[in-house]
């Protein structure tokens, strides 16, 4: 009899264990990846069948059985799997960096946002969003039904086209002011939601031998300041010579609406409105704060 046989138990639980562990990340990760875990869904679900349909020909009772192995396992792999992605990642402490004999006269800024990425990448920046807003006591979807959450994000980005229209307003504003400064001037748009840390986006601008940066804050509440202020610690880039300036916050809410107003219309799967250019007077006034005299060293 089939179910008598140990190593038919253990592909029971393989398929309970391949279906709840991939479904999270089938539901959240960006369109490019979806096969491979559609692929072991699959693998999963056919495993299951094979077992499942000789065993209900033989004994229905307990083929039974056998799904609710399948169907238990799986859940336990979801909930694990679910709660996982909203983790915040380990990022271990950078060490004291070394002097450098030589620099480039090249100042790095920073727009720094609240807002959505460019393009739907994963669900990292989407969990970023959720701890913030839990502890801060506001309403969140439920850890279990997180990834059902980004799916609806990834549909909405594929909505638009595939990036985010005020993200994409933001990156022209970032060109014409570099447009406006010169080639001495790098500008990088950087939302706090993003995977990849500030602190270490700092890092790499000391390693081009950069020794100016300016962050920008767009509109942050103070404690999304203070996150600039740590990461501005956690990078050590002063320890090298790195002159780390913050300007006053720039509220782009006028042209761009509220951030967080934008993030809870693509968390229910919505698209968010094409925002207008820049314009010059908005470039010109961004120029005008980040002039020197205005400029706080911290």
């Amino acid at each position: 009899m089939i179910w008598s046989h140990v190593w038919n138990r253990v592909a029971l639980l393989a398929a309970g264990m391949l279906l709840g562990w991939n479904l999270p990340h089938y539901w959240a990760a960006p369109r490019d990846r979806r096969r491979d875990y559609a692929l072991r869904l699959a693998i999963g679900a056919l495993l299951g069948i094979a077992l499942i349909v000789p065993l209900a020909l033989a004994n229905p009772a307990s083929a039974l059985v056998g799904l609710l192995v399948i169907a238990f396992c799986a859940l336990v792999a979801y909930a694990g799997n679910a709660r996982q992605l909203l983790k915040a990642p380990l990022e271990p402490p950078y060490l004291a960096p070394e002097n450098r004999s030589s620099w480039t006269e090249l100042t790095t800024i920073f727009l720094v946002s609240a807002g959505e990425p460019l393009t739907y990448d994963g669900p990292a920046p989407w969990a970023a969003y959720m701890r913030y807003r839990a502890s801060r006591a506001q309403a969140t979807p439920h850890w279990l039904v997180f990834a059902r959450t980004c799916g609806r994000v990834r549909q909405a980005y594929a909505q638009m086209g595939g990036s985010s229209p005020a993200a994409a307003a933001l990156q022209t504003l970032a060109d014409d002011l570099h447009a406006r400064l010169g080639e001495h001037a790098a500008i990088h748009v950087h939302t706090i939601w993003s995977a990849n840390s500030l602190a270490g986006h700092l890092r790499r601008a000391l390693a081009d031998g950069c020794r100016e940066i300016v962050l920008v804050p767009l509109g942050l509440e103070e404690a999304a300041q203070e996150q600039l202020r740590e990461a501005a610690t956690a990078s050590r880039v002063r320890e090298a010579g790195v002159a780390v300036r913050f300007t006053p916050n720039f509220d782009l809410s006028p042209w761009l609406g509220a951030d967080d107003e934008r993030l809870d219309q693509l968390w229910q799967g919505h698209t968010v409105a094409v925002p207008e250019g820049p314009g010059q007077a908005l470039v010109a006034n961004l120029a005008a704060v980040l002039d020197a005299h205005h400029l706080e060293t911290r």
